[in-house]
């Protein structure tokens, strides 16, 4: 699951416009990005949410370092 105690931040793409951001926390510990190029939020709200973005990060990170 994807924490706000994590060392680094983790980043994730854009599914619309392609950017890459960090993903940020509220609060209360709940994921959410914001894509400022194309203007499209993302809050993450339940824990299966945190769980599959948890997932397509690690996904992510394991593509780009290829």
């Amino acid at each position: 699951m994807v924490t706000a105690k994590a060392e680094t931040k983790p980043m994730v793409r854009c599914w619309l416009c392609g950017e890459l951001v960090k993903v940020k926390f509220s609060c209360k510990g709940k994921p959410y990005v914001i894509y400022y190029k194309c203007g499209v939020q993302v809050f993450v709200r339940n824990k299966r949410g945190a769980a599959l973005l948890a997932d397509k990060i690690r996904k992510e990170s394991n593509y780009e370092q290829s």
